[in-house]
Order: structure tokens, then C-alpha cells, then sequence
């Protein structure tokens, strides 16, 4: 090899080693970027994975709420149809097991945060629970103060309202824990699958023609 070759060579193997060294010093920097990239990804992926989770766990304890209140509600249920029957024999009732109010606290808390995992429909009938609930827990303030309530054709009123409302509830749960508009049974239909005793039915259907009638059939005031 002649000198001029050789330096040919030399110089050759001079830029290949520059190139190399270049490429090395490049594939070290996008290595790095990649690494910072792909732990970002997984990152981000991770955390998406929990919230989604933590959210569909939300889901279900508003879920879990609506299929307590259910619960309560016919608890409430046969409650007041102890009181109803009591009315129809023109008796002022005295002792009951309601509960002083209903509470949704999840639903107020939580729901808020997950309503868009909800159906429209179902979004649409939590919010009439919501407004429901609020009719329940006046009708169970009014039976709490029932001893000053002076009026028992008022206090029937009261007691035939409050059972609608609670059926009100039950009905709109059963939607959206179904998330769909189901078929259900009318309202004594109901009180008679959750247990309640005929004459209770009878009182309440007397009660209630009682009320359109404006106390015309048992004169719940005149005894009075």
C-alpha cells in the first residue's frame, strides 16, 4: 500500500469512526428520550387504569345507595300502613319505627363525580330522586310531629302522600339500577308483595277515597 492510499484509508476510517461515534451519541440521546417517553406512557396509563377503576368503584356505591333506599322504603312502607290502618278506624295513631329522615349521602357526595358513567335516562330519575326524597323527608317531619296535629283528616293526607312518594322512590330506583323504564306493579300491587296486611289496604283505599270525597265518608275531624 502506498502512502497515498494509506492515508486514503486512514482517513476513511477516521470518518466512519466520527460517523459511528455521531450515531452512538444519537441513539444514547433518543434511548433516553424514549425511556423518558415510555415511562410517561406507562405512567399515565397506570394512573388512567386506577381512576377509571376508582370511578367505576363510585358508580357502584351509588348503585349500592339507590338499592338501600329501596330497603327503606318498604320498611317506611309498612310503617305507615300500620299508621293508615289506626286512621281508618278513626284512631289517632301514636307509636311507629319510621325513620326521622332518609339520607343520600353518597349520592349527594359521590354522585356528582361519576354522574357521566350514568345513562341520560338514569341521570334524568336520580335527579327525581333526589326531589322525591325531599317529599319523603317532609311527610316523615310532619309524622313526627303528628301529636300536634290536631286535624286527623290532615294527618291522612299526610300519611296517603307519603306512601305515594315512597312508591315514587322504589319505582325510579328500580329504573336506574335497571337503567331502564320497567313495568312494575301498581301501587297496592306493591304493598302486597312486600307483605302488607289486607286490612291495611283496605284502610288506605278508604283513606284515600275519604280524601277526594273531603272527608264526607268517615269524618275523621268530627270526632274531634
Amino acid at each position: 500500500m502506498d502512502i497515498e492510499s494509506f492515508n486514503q484509508c486512514l482517513a476513511y476510517v477516521q470518518a466512519t469512526a466520527s460517523t459511528d461515534s455521531s450515531l452512538g451519541a444519537w441513539l444514547g440521546i433518543a434511548g433516553t428520550l424514549g425511556g423518558t417517553g415510555f415511562g410517561w406512557w406507562l405512567n399515565h396509563r397506570t394512573t388512567s387504569k386506577k381512576e377509571e377503576r376508582t370511578a367505576l368503584l363510585k358508580k357502584d356505591c351509588c348503585l349500592g345507595e339507590i338499592k338501600s333506599l329501596l330497603g327503606d322504603c318498604d320498611h317506611s312502607s309498612h310503617q305507615v300502613q300500620l299508621l293508615i290502618k289506626e286512621l281508618g278506624v278513626k284512631q289517632r295513631p301514636k307509636a311507629h319505627r319510621l325513620p326521622s329522615n332518609v339520607k343520600l349521602m353518597l349520592l349527594e357526595n359521590i354522585y356528582p363525580e361519576v354522574a357521566s358513567l350514568f345513562s341520560q335516562q338514569q341521570q334524568d330519575w336520580i335527579r327525581w330522586i333526589f326531589r322525591t326524597v325531599d317529599n319523603i323527608n317532609k311527610g316523615l317531619a310532619a309524622v313526627a310531629d303528628m301529636r300536634s296535629e290536631k286535624s286527623l283528616f290532615s294527618l291522612s293526607k299526610v300519611l296517603v302522600n307519603l306512601q305515594a312518594d315512597l312508591y315514587d322512590a322504589s319505582r325510579l330506583g328500580l329504573y336506574v339500577i335497571n337503567d331502564e323504564k320497567i313495568e312494575l306493579p301498581a301501587l297496592e300491587s306493591m304493598l302486597t308483595q312486600i307483605g302488607v296486611a289486607p286490612p291495611c289496604l283496605l284502610a288506605h283505599r278508604a283513606l284515600i277515597l275519604n280524601i277526594q270525597r273531603n272527608d264526607e265518608l268517615l269524618g275523621l275531624d268530627k270526632e274531634i
